[in-house]
């Protein structure tokens, strides 16, 4: 009963993730931090390593998984998936009709999420301040940036969603904005309220192949530099 309970409450953190991820300008990895699984969430999608395809490779399928956090993975992907195509069209509908109150709910859960940050930072110094307040610019700048016209192209589709998912899985960054700077944002949700198979098996794709590389990265650079990581996503949020 306790595992159950354990699953259901991490697939409602999940489906928070989806609703978030579908809003341009707020980010699934922000309520993750939120929520207290933004780490653990970053382990598990890297644990699906060299060592993991070599295993599958030689025909172990059970000793493959057994190495990586897929279950995790599996419940929390079922509430971000169910979030975003139950609630596409009543997403769609809020933003059209009600933006100012939808941004003033996020705009609070993203406040909150600077502060959670800032008290996982162990130690705090002029360097990890200075480096928050470069971040905070970084961010200021891009969120100034004007939408452009791209091509629907398939590669184009790809990299729009490998680009994505690097910015969703961070805090402070929406994947869904990313898309709308790259002009795929009106695009995707058409596709996914319209179930245009093709097109989202693109992006996912894409998705999929971003999130794998990114990860890696992200994982070594909060295991050696926890702190000033911890710094730059607090500037970002």
């Amino acid at each position: 009963m306790a595992d159950f309970k354990k699953m259901i409450a991490l697939a409602f953190k999940g489906f928070c993730m989806g609703v978030a991820d579908v809003i341009p300008g707020v980010s699934g990895g922000t309520v993750a931090f939120l929520t207290g699984i933004y780490e653990e969430l970053i382990q598990s999608i890297a644990s699906f390593d060299t060592q993991f395809l070599r295993e599958i490779g030689k025909g172990r399928l059970k000793t493959a998984f057994s190495k990586t956090g897929w279950k995790f993975l599996a419940v929390l992907l079922t509430g971000i998936l169910t979030a975003i195509f139950s609630l596409s069209h009543v997403l769609k509908w809020l933003m059209e009709d009600y933006p100012v109150y939808v941004y003033a709910f996020f705009f609070g859960l993203i406040l909150t999420t600077v502060f959670v940050i800032a008290q996982k930072i162990q130690k705090g110094d002029f360097a990890k301040l200075s480096i928050g307040i470069v971040s905070t610019f970084v961010m200021f700048r891009l969120a100034g940036m004007i939408p452009m016209q791209t091509p629907e192209t398939w590669w184009f589709l790809f990299f729009s969603g490998a680009v994505a998912i690097c910015a969703m899985i961070l805090p402070g960054i929406s994947g869904a904005y990313i898309l709308l700077l790259l002009g795929k944002y009106r695009y995707v949700i058409t596709a996914v309220s319209e179930r245009n198979v093709g097109v989202l098996i693109i992006v996912a794709l894409g998705c999929a192949v971003g999130l794998l590389c990114f990860t890696r990265i992200l994982r070594l650079v909060l295991t050696r530099y926890h702190d000033l990581s911890l710094s730059v996503l607090a500037g970002l949020v």
